[in-house]
């Protein structure tokens, strides 16, 4: 059937024609006139059956110029129809639309491609390529924006229509899944500071419109990327991670941050050897005993190391020669060991009257069951026959005294509560209680006699809890290094070392949760270095 348009068209041209032969005596003109309105009858025609010549007037009815933005959209649509790029194709047809140039949008894309815009749409989603508005046939481009095809194709992004500004590409895909966000982290910190970084990605198949973190907007870059600082306080803080997605699901992530309350750093420096010389003291003897690691029991830290850097304090601070000066460790310094330096080498290098004589003792004491005694333990020392395998303290300390030297004085880096010098474990078999010796006045001591020990008896000897050293020996070195000199006269008393000693060693002790008191019997006004 044919449409009215084509048939009012054909008896316009007809009446024309027949008005023409009348008004004109000549057949050329009459033959002219007639090929012109074949033409356009023609063109009207096609342009009829496209849907073009309504299209190309305005609402106003004025006639578009060939230059303006619907006809270049237009002429783009049919370029990208002609070489089979059809879902761009309708983009430009649409975009023409809303300049008032197209109307009959699924006509000309019939008429350039073959096929329908339902037909595209069916294969485009069949293929998960595109989605479509299904009112307008609009496409939209996961990949790119209007703008961004526009301007590839040689377009101004500055030629859009301001008052024009619809979004073509309404999204009608479906999105259920919620976001995923993943952490650079544990979801369960601890922290020593005040601020902790929350940061990791979040993924979705749409567009993520909002994500929080306790309820402050977070930064999230092109890439889903984010990253916060936040103030911690003390304690359990728990941080809530929200991400919304364009189609409103929602996943949420929870980060539990525990702060610990910071520990005063120690930050005592490595034992050094003394800036000074002492005087020397061509007289002076001194025996070293040190033991680390024992044949039957747990080990003393650091003692054999402590030993040897008394060895060179000895010589630096206390004036002694080297070749005055033995030095025991390891399986040496067992029970016969030592009993051979104290009852053998040391009367045959010391000087009646003369000799001032230093003995360092590093390692493990104990007491005995009943609290009456306290023992030296040799590398060989067995805890549960102190009186067969351990050297008792008494004994020391007479042997010294039948020296007849000129002064005595012992560094004892050691404790006698049954608990090892470091303070781990136990020495006895039996661990119910502890064996702690009973307080000696020690009235019994010569005047000459000093005495510093590393705790009290019912205290354990504990180890710096930075430096390879025992706590006790370590401020000991340190004082005679010359920083007890509190007068600054360059000489040291040892109520002076004693004083330095415990001020440092107690608050050290105390950062470690423990107690410990060094002890000093003997004249505190006695010079023990000087230089």
């Amino acid at each position: 059937m044919i449409n009215m348009n084509i048939f009012k068209i054909l008896l316009s041209v007809l009446m024309l024609q027949v008005s023409v032969q009348v008004h004109s005596n000549s057949d050329a003109l009459a033959d002219l006139v007639t090929v012109i309105l074949g033409a356009k009858l023609i063109e009207g025609v096609i342009s009829e059956l496209t849907g073009e010549n309504e299209e190309i007037v305005q609402e106003n009815t004025s006639p578009i110029r060939s230059g303006s933005l619907g006809f270049q959209y237009y002429n783009k649509g049919l370029q990208q129809c002609k070489n089979g790029e059809y879902e761009y194709a309708l983009q430009w047809f649409n975009k023409s639309k809303e300049q008032g140039y197209l109307r009959a949008v699924n006509n000309v894309f019939k008429s350039c491609s073959g096929k329908s815009v339902q037909d595209i749409q069916t294969a485009l989603k069949r293929n998960n390529l595109e989605s479509y508005d299904g009112m307008t046939g609009a496409a939209q481009d996961n990949k790119s924006s209007f703008s961004d095809l526009w301007t590839q194709s040689g377009g101004q992004l500055l030629d859009s229509n301001p008052s024009n500004k619809t979004n073509t590409y309404n999204t009608s895909k479906s999105d259920t899944l919620p976001p995923l966000i993943n952490l650079n982290h544990s979801d369960s910190m601890l922290v020593n500071g005040k601020r902790a970084t929350i940061s990791g990605v979040v993924k979705d198949g749409s567009d993520i419109t909002e994500l929080l973190i306790k309820g402050r907007a977070a930064t999230i870059d092109e890439n889903g990327n984010f990253s916060i600082s936040r103030y911690v306080r003390l304690g359990r803080n728990v941080f809530d991670i929200v991400a919304l997605d364009a189609f409103g699901n929602k996943s949420t992530k929870v980060v539990t941050i525990t702060r610990k309350k910071e520990i005063a750093r120690i930050l005592d420096k490595p034992l050094d050897l003394p800036s000074f010389q002492g005087k020397k003291d061509k007289s002076a003897v001194a025996l070293i005993i040190g033991l680390d690691k024992y044949e039957s029991i747990a080990s003393a830290p650091w003692a054999e190391s402590d030993a040897s850097v008394f060895y060179d304090y000895a010589q630096q601070s206390l004036g002694i020669s080297a070749n005055r000066i033995a030095l025991i460790t390891g399986n040496k310094s067992d029970r016969s060991g030592i009993w051979k330096s104290l009852d053998r080498w040391l009367p045959a290098m010391v000087e009646k009257n003369n000799s001032n004589v230093y003995v360092y003792f590093a390692g493990h004491g104990l007491a005995s069951a009943d609290g009456r005694e306290a023992y030296l333990l040799p590398y060989d020392g067995d805890p549960d026959m102190l009186d067969r395998t351990a050297i008792p303290r008494e004994e020391v300390i007479n042997g010294l005294k039948n020296l007849k030297a000129r002064s005595v004085t012992l560094f004892m880096d050691t404790c006698y509560s049954g608990t090892p010098k470091g303070g781990k474990g136990t020495l006895v078999a039996d661990s119910r209680g502890l064996r702690i010796i009973k307080k000696s006045s020690f009235s019994s001591l010569p005047k000459n006699f000093t005495i510093f020990s590393a705790a009290s008896n019912d205290e354990t000897a504990s180890s710096h809890p930075t430096q390879d050293n025992g706590l006790f020996s370590y401020w000991m070195m340190r004082g005679l290094g010359g920083e007890a000199d509190g007068d600054n006269d360059r000489k040291i008393t040892n109520g002076e070392l004693h004083e330095f000693i415990n001020k440092n060693v107690k608050k050290a002790a105390v950062s470690i949760g423990r107690k410990q008191n060094s002890q000093l019997l003997g004249d505190e006004d006695r010079v023990i270095a000087s230089w």
